[in-house]
């Protein structure tokens, strides 16, 4: 007798659970049909609503551009720095040479070498 457990002599089974809906909608303007409710409460709020959604994507759009330009006039003025930094380490270098201190100069080669190191490593991460 092979008798299934979710048959019941063939009676359809009513419960009481309610069945509701959800609908979830993550961005600036609502869906649109909330938007054509919205219509309900003064003709022009869909249009408020869609104007404050342009004006903070606008706000968001000068903020990130700001936060760009920021971060690019920090990456020239580090390079500018390393440059100058390196013409003067080049120029010790050069006067240590010169003046008969060469373990100066070895020592300032190994200290330039290994920032350089330093920031090539860094710039592969």
């Amino acid at each position: 007798m092979n008798i299934s457990p979710n048959k019941q002599n063939n009676k359809q089974v009513k419960s009481n659970i309610p069945l509701t809906k959800t609908e979830i909608h993550s961005e600036t303007l609502p869906h649109p049909d909330i938007l054509k409710g919205y219509q309900q409460i003064p003709p022009d709020f869909p249009e408020c609503i869609i104007a404050m959604a342009e004006k903070e994507q606008a706000n968001a759009h000068k903020i990130e551009r700001k936060s760009s330009n920021i971060i690019l006039i920090q990456s020239f003025i580090g390079v500018i720095t390393g440059f100058i930094a390196l013409l003067f380490l080049c120029y010790l270098i050069y006067y240590s040479i010169t003046i008969g201190q060469t373990s100066v100069a070895i020592a300032i080669v190994t200290a330039m070498a290994g920032v350089i190191g330093l920031f090539i490593y860094q710039g592969k991460k």
